[in-house]
């Protein structure tokens, strides 16, 4: 069973760099430093985890994502659907608060930010609250979509991998 501090009702998830390791104040000759970042892929983890859990809604500092959204780096910066975020990441997350908490808590999102924790040094904090709203979506219309399903099973990838190259 994960901490409780993992568990989200209607809430936030704040993650920011370990201390030393964002890319201003981090040393480049420790690559080790880069094993503290907050990477796009771990947003993506996470944003994933919450929609797994029964989220309803989710928004990265304000941006409201859809089935279209893009986290993605470039340079050093995070982006969600072509605006920057700036540190700290804050997801807001609405769901079912009789399900939602304890599902996102126990599978592989609450582990994943656990270990992001525990291992790496990435600062992780909860907010619970009964009343949190998040933006409307703006972009693109969906016309067309396809699963992209080849058949073939996805491996797991419920633990941050870092390298230190």
């Amino acid at each position: 069973r994960q901490p409780s501090a993992l568990r989200l009702v209607q809430g936030t998830i704040a993650m920011a760099d370990a201390p030393g390791s964002r890319a201003d104040e981090a040393d480049p000759t420790n690559p080790e430093a880069e094993q503290g970042r907050v990477y796009a892929k771990d947003l993506r983890f996470v944003v994933n985890a919450l929609w797994q859990a029964g989220a309803e809604a989710v928004s990265i500092n304000g941006n409201r994502l859809t089935s279209l959204s893009a986290i993605r780096f470039a340079g050093s910066a995070l982006i969600v659907d072509n605006r920057p975020l700036n540190r700290p990441y804050v997801i807001t997350a609405l769901g079912d608060p009789a399900r939602f908490p304890a599902d996102f808590a126990d599978g592989e999102g609450g582990s994943y930010l656990s270990t992001l924790r525990g291992s790496f040094g990435v600062r992780v904090d909860t907010t619970v609250s009964k009343e949190l709203s998040v933006p409307a979506a703006v972009g693109l219309n969906l016309r067309d979509a396809s699963t992209g399903d080849t058949g073939e099973a996805a491996p797991s990838t419920a633990t941050p991998e870092r390298s230190s190259s």
